[in-house]
């Protein structure tokens, strides 16, 4: 045994004695930034070196706490964040913000490691109440977010805000604003992370005034100022693509109608986390259908989140006839319920017939059709859309009767819908 052991070590040695380990020595007043990067650079020959690896790192050479422990400390106790996104990037992100950094990785760089740890009841106070607060609005989890660039300055904003009372209330409202404002915009189609840096600053002047500030104020945070930052009108919306791919409106389109409740058409439950992991983007007007007359399907509109009783292909079918072999078909009253829950219009769909129908007659009909659904749903998502935005908690029956209540009227003038061939339809 003693000459086994003898024999490992000396492999051992030798291996150590002629290993080839390369190092870079730079002069000791090299600044931390310009180290950083060359650390980075020589890194391409192993597994590739991350921001988080650095700052890992660096906490525990100033804190000696083990950063890795702390997150998965957190997601144990705020499991709802991890749906979300990557927690690691979010409590970067979060604490740049906290340091008055932006966050991104310059500023998660330059934030001050030691204190990043002495924040850290904060970062776990504020990570878990902004997972809550986004499951309040029935966003649930990182494929159905429309940005993520509103979670750290939800999360940081928390630091501000009450656990309980009008102040909650208040502050929970300018919030809602944001994150629907975020939502149907293009603020963050680009520099997002100066962009909600910018916002989380006006916010947290608000905060420190609460309940002072009013909604006159409130345009000071440029997410919310609509003279640079528009919301999009029903032909934009009738135009934005399929929410399964990352369009910020798409996705936002999506998410009005899980925020309303978002009925499952084969069960009858409302969207919830759990629910919605097992349900899959429909196509309301069939693809194979609307495929036959040259119009695209695949826009937001167009898409129900819900659970399909088989995937075999069904082809070619009007709307609700697709619709009755894709799930369990209830009476017709439950559907147009289910339906509604999604602003969907069942009279709309029970019109939509096209059986025997080819060519440019079927083109024609089925383009009007469709434009004459795309559009009823876009004024129905606008509705809802314009009370979010405005921090509003808006109600299924209210948004219907306001819309149905204008069809009658717009049918008692004699108006109708635009062309077929209006934005979003060829």
């Amino acid at each position: 045994m003693k000459e086994r052991i003898k024999k490992e070590i000396t492999t051992l040695r030798e291996r150590v004695a002629y290993f080839n380990l390369p190092y870079l020595s730079l002069p000791a007043d090299t600044e931390k930034d310009v180290a950083l990067q060359v650390f980075i650079n020589m890194n391409t020959n192993s597994k590739p070196l991350s921001l988080y690896d650095i700052i890992v790192a660096e906490v525990e050479s100033v804190a000696e706490q083990s950063l890795h422990d702390l997150v998965d400390e957190l997601k144990e106790k705020c499991p709802k964040v991890s749906r979300l996104g990557d927690v690691s990037d979010l409590v970067l992100s979060t604490s740049a913000l906290l340091q008055e950094k932006l966050p991104n990785t310059r500023g998660m760089l330059e934030m001050d490691k030691k204190q990043l740890i002495d924040n850290w009841s904060k970062l776990e106070h504020g990570l878990g109440r902004m997972a809550s607060f986004l499951e309040s609005q029935r966003i649930f989890d990182e494929a159905r977010l429309p940005t993520n660039a509103v979670l750290a300055v939800v999360a940081a904003s928390y630091d501000l805000i009450p656990n309980h009372g009008d102040l909650l209330a208040k502050a929970e409202k300018l919030l809602r604003r944001y994150i629907w404002s975020s939502f149907f915009t293009d603020r963050y189609e680009n520099t997002a992370a100066s962009r909600a840096f910018a916002d989380f600053s006006e916010i947290k002047k608000l905060l420190k005034r609460l309940p002072d500030f009013t909604d006159d104020e409130v345009i000071g945070i440029p997410v919310l100022n609509r003279k640079e930052f528009p919301l999009p009108d029903v032909d934009s919306l009738i135009a934005a693509g399929w929410p399964k791919a990352t369009g910020i409106n798409a996705r936002a389109i999506l998410a009005v109608t899980t925020y309303l409740g978002a009925i499952d058409f084969a069960d009858g439950t409302t969207a919830t986390y759990e629910g919605v992991q097992n349900r899959e983007y429909h196509h309301v007007f069939p693809d194979a259908l609307l495929a036959e007359a040259n119009i695209n399907s695949y826009l937001a509109l167009n898409c129900a989140l819900i659970t399909w009783k088989t995937n075999r292909m069904i082809g070619r079918k009007d709307p609700l006839d697709y619709l009755k072999e894709r799930v369990q078909w209830a009476d017709e009253g439950v559907v147009r319920d289910r339906l509604k829950s999604h602003l969907i219009s069942f009279d709309m769909l029970s019109k939509a017939h096209y059986v025997g129908m080819e060519g440019a007659a079927l083109e024609k009909k089925l383009s009007v059709d469709f434009n004459h659904f795309l559009r009823d749903r876009a004024e129905l998502v606008f509705s809802a859309m314009s009370q979010l935005t405005e921090g509003a908690t808006p109600s299924l029956d209210s948004i219907w009767t306001s819309h149905e209540a204008s069809v009658e009227i717009e049918n008692s003038e004699g108006e109708t819908y635009v062309s077929p061939n209006s934005v979003g339809v060829s």
